[in-house]
């Protein structure tokens, strides 16, 4: 398990082979996977 007062979010970069995966917002803004532990999880 991470430790929560080390590390506060994540980004990643995924690929499907050669190319990458990003995602596009409801505001047609686009970025890279990633979040943080949200109450409950671990």
């Amino acid at each position: 398990m991470v430790d929560a007062k080390v590390v506060s979010n994540i980004r990643m970069i995924g690929f499907v082979g050669d190319e990458c995966v990003v995602l596009e917002l409801d505001n047609g803004e686009w970025e890279v996977g990633g979040g943080r532990v949200e109450v409950g999880e671990d």
